[in-house]
């Protein structure tokens, strides 16, 4: 007989398997051997059969399931060892999704086979955690999968009709709970730079040395900022360009405090722009960490450590190679919104340093599993304290200051790459000379507020309590995926057919799509979480409000009417228009469509007519590029209907001309050949 294991991810079927093994030797031979299989994420997904494709019973709340294609193999495999098995551990990820996944490996399971289930729990794959895991079974919870389940069919429900709604009226595919309330407030950021107005402000400065700057200050010592340039020029000239005297030094201290241990928020957010690597590429490079072993479970929400042997590890590493004290600044109030299910982000084991598993990590693993070493090792460390030393000096009776600063104790900072612990300190000058030339007036600015950044952006949902760790990356990279927001260098920018979706819904569920009533959804998935509240009815009260409210959109919102060309199909003579792919790329297409599929690409496909005749069917010559050769040569626009063709006469000349809104390059033949 087997004792079967079954993981998600492929990629821990073989070290969880010799884990095992060195189990197996442990044990008594006559046991029975574990053998690790991976059901390779989800086994079933919601139906898309009865009322509006929902595969929902909207009179029971009760979902239905169906097995795509693609997973039979998977599950002949687990059916088939199943047979053997006294015991199935299921053994998925340690989160809401996790529990749902192996519930619904026990319902097909059970169909053909009846072991016995048990739910077994790692946050890191270690041998230690594994056997743990083994050795302390627990059983499904019941309301982290009604969570779960309840969380997929809202997302259904709200998905599919309001993509119904966007579909139909105004052409845009798709528009969910969560990704329609952060496209909101990427657009209301964009609202605010609009309506923004600049104010001119303007300051003075002396330049006395290089790096050396006196700024004009109040009695308070702070900078002055003048909204009149002439008010700033009348101080200047009163000003003794060689009497500047030192009057007072003013000494303070900041102290700055270690960063906090990583959630996926703040992983998601320092990974961004510490390393530069976007929300998906920080998720996927977190999650291969951990199937290596190297990192617990990155989707948590959690800041807290409580591995005992692993504090202690810290503690001997602070104390060996810094000269920080150690300390557990990481025992902070637990985040109302988290849910604390298990520790924060860290390396699994400190002797695994980042040095030591180089050989086995590609380059953005590397850069990763050393921002999450470094950061776990500083938030046990001490304060970062610095120094900052004000000088006064005064100019009949217009006072200026400059200042520096100096770290006093590193703490935390101390294996920060930058830290320099030879830093020098400026002395105050018993009297500064300067010259006409180098004080300025120097003019500022007000600027807009800033757009959003996948950091920011991650940041505001956290804050807001829009979406969970699992949701985070996969909500921005929807956005982008349906054209929707574009990242310009970094920054996010709403579409305009990103704001349409958007006009759309707010005038009919701004109530719904607003990060108030989102964040509002996400407690009460929370509490059917922890049983506080039941999921069928929670469903049922959201859809007899919801779906009448789709109805009543449907009737009263005037459809969007085509855009059309002025041109005729090459296929059918249908009439062409402009469409948005599923990507948000504008297109040409036929306005017969299914019926005909005929359609063309703006971006990419250049149409430059001849201004000529097809001899054989009549539509438009054109200039095509070979896809062998490369060269240009004339072919008729009805292709592949009609294959007409020849070469281009070297005596033709190019010009560029407007044909339906769209720039294309037209081959005129000269005056003799057109006669």
């Amino acid at each position: 007989m087997k004792k079967l294991v079954i993981v998600e991810s492929p990629n821990k079927v073989k070290k969880i398997q010799q884990f095992l093994n060195n189990l197996n030797k442990k044990e008594n031979e006559k046991n029975d051997k574990y053998v690790v299989l991976s059901s390779v994420g989800h086994i079933r997904k919601l139906s898309t059969t009865g009322k509006y494709g929902l595969g929902i019973d909207l009179e029971t709340m009760i979902p239905k399931y169906s097995i795509p294609r693609a997973k039979k193999k998977t599950i002949d495999e687990i059916h088939s060892n199943a047979k053997e098995a006294s015991v199935v551990y299921l053994a998925t990820d340690p989160d809401r999704e996790g529990e749902s996944i192996a519930w619904h490996i026990k319902e097909v399971i059970e169909k053909k086979n009846n072991p016995e289930f048990k739910r077994i729990i790692f946050n890191e794959i270690t041998q230690n955690a594994v056997e743990k895991a083994i050795e302390n079974p627990l059983s499904l919870d019941k309301d982290l999968i009604a969570s779960q389940e309840a969380r997929r069919m809202l997302d259904r429900m709200i998905g599919f009709r309001l993509s119904f709604l966007t579909k139909k009226k105004i052409a845009a595919k798709s528009s969910g709970r969560v990704k329609s309330s952060v496209l909101k407030l990427i657009i209301d950021k964009e609202n605010e730079i609009e309506k923004f107005v600049p104010e001119t402000w303007f300051n003075l400065e002396v330049h006395y040395q290089k790096d050396r700057i006196l700024k004009y200050v109040n009695e308070k010592f702070v900078e002055v900022k003048i909204s009149e340039k002439d008010e700033l020029e009348k101080i200047v000239s009163k000003l003794d360009v060689n009497n500047f005297v030192h009057k007072t030094t003013k000494v303070s201290k900041s102290t700055t405090k270690p960063p906090k241990p990583l959630e996926m928020a703040t992983l998601l957010m320092r990974s961004f722009s510490n390393l530069g690597f976007s929300n998906g590429i920080t998720t996927s490079v977190a999650q291969s960490l951990y199937e290596k072993g190297l990192i617990t479970y990155p989707r948590t929400d959690s800041k807290r450590i409580s591995s005992v042997e692993f504090i202690k590890q810290v503690n001997d590493y602070i104390n060996h190679y810094t000269s920080s004290s150690f300390n557990l600044h990481q025992k902070s109030k637990k985040d109302s919104a988290s849910q604390d299910a298990h520790e924060a982000v860290r390396p699994v084991d400190l002797e695994k340093t980042p040095i030591l598993v180089k050989k086995d990590l590609n380059l953005r693993e590397q850069k990763l599993y050393n921002l999450i070493y470094k950061i776990t090792i500083q938030s046990f460390m001490d304060n970062a304290i610095s120094s900052t030393e004000k000088y006064i000096y005064d100019n009949n009776n217009f006072l200026f200051s400059t200042s520096v600063t100096k770290i006093v104790t590193p703490g935390f900072k101390e294996i920060e790459t930058d830290y320099n612990p030879d830093e020098k300190f400026w002395k105050a000058e018993k009297v500064i000379s300067t010259t006409k030339d180098k004080i300025k007036v120097i003019q500022h600015e007000t600027k807009p507020p800033a757009r959003y950044n996948q950091s920011s952006l991650i940041k505001k949902m956290k804050e807001e309590g829009i979406g969970r760790p699992s949701t985070y990356s996969s909500t921005t990279s929807g956005l982008l995926k349906f054209g929707y927001i574009e990242n310009q260098k970094g920054v996010l920018y709403p579409t305009s057919m990103g704001k349409e979706v958007t006009e759309l819904l707010l005038q009919n569920f701004a109530d719904i799509i607003n990060e108030k009533y989102t964040s509002s959804l996400e407690t009460k998935l929370d509490n059917i979480a922890i049983g506080k509240i039941d999921s069928k009815e929670f469903l049922q009260e959201f859809w007899e409000e919801f779906e009448p409210r789709v109805d009543l959109a449907d009737a009263t919102i005037e459809r969007k009417m085509p855009e059309f060309l002025n041109r005729k199909c090459p296929e059918d003579g249908g009439e062409l228009v402009y469409k948005v792919s599923r990507y948000g790329t504008k297109f040409i297409a036929c306005l017969n469509f299914p019926d005909c599929k005929y359609s063309e690409s703006i971006e990419k496909k250049e149409v430059r007519y001849i201004g000529e005749k097809c001899p054989d069917c009549g539509n438009e010559l054109l200039i095509r590029t070979s896809r062998k050769t490369k060269k240009d040569f004339i072919g008729c626009s009805a292709f592949p209907k009609c294959k007409y063709l020849r070469n281009i006469d070297k005596n033709e000349e190019t010009k560029t001309v407007n044909l339906d809104d769209i720039n294309v390059k037209v081959k005129i033949l000269p005056e003799t050949e057109k006669e």
